[in-house]
């Protein structure tokens, strides 16, 4: 932040690489349906 080395840098970026969220890539055109089941749940067929 202020340009100081700090010897425990590498440790603390591989300690919250664990932790770390990331967004999932869509493909807009092909993953609209993948993309909804995941967050409503599957489509449920009617009998």
């Amino acid at each position: 932040m202020m340009g100081l080395k700090n010897a425990f840098t590498p440790l603390y970026d591989r300690f919250m690489k664990k932790y770390t969220v990331k967004k999932p890539q869509y493909n807009e055109d092909e993953d609209t349906e993948v993309l909804f089941d995941q967050i409503f749940g599957p489509k449920i067929e009617d009998e």
